[in-house]
């Protein structure tokens, strides 16, 4: 199994093929006119049951897992958490055909201050296989308007 795909994203869809589709990828800085504030934002994992090396050749299962996201303040305290079970799709594929499984969670990032916020994003699968991302999430004032 390899994870693919790991990013922040202000929105998720699919498009007319099925396809996922991501908008505001990586955006992690919040303007803010005034505190306290609070934003949504995705977390988005790929995961995928080909093994690392040359794409296509083998492939391994892909098990279920559990994922936990925590946003923490400038100060270290925690603002928000989840812990959440996904089970990964079962159905046979065609030979030379990977599974893959998006995972997409929604967090919220709320605060009382300015500076840098922090997402940290684990996925720990059944077998012991961990996956873990941090994202820094700057929170600044917002510009004043232009006279």
């Amino acid at each position: 199994m390899k994870c693919d795909l790991f990013v922040l994203a202000e929105g998720v869809t699919a498009d007319a093929r099925g396809a996922l589709t991501l908008v505001g990828v990586n955006q992690r800085a919040i303007a803010t006119a005034s505190l306290p504030f609070s934003v949504r934002q995705k977390i988005v994992i790929s995961l995928t049951d080909e093994v690392e090396g040359p794409a296509g050749h083998e492939f391994a299962k892909l098990p279920d897992g559990d994922l936990t996201i925590r946003v923490t303040d400038p100060s270290g305290t925690p603002q928000f958490a989840i812990s959440q079970n996904f089970k990964m799709p079962k159905e046979d594929m065609p030979a030379m055909m990977p599974k893959i499984a998006n995972i997409i969670a929604d967090i919220v990032i709320s605060g009382t201050s300015y500076g840098e916020y922090t997402a940290q994003t684990t996925f720990r699968t059944t077998d012991g296989e961990e996956f873990s991302r941090e994202f820094p999430i700057y929170v600044v004032p917002a510009p004043s308007p232009s006279k």
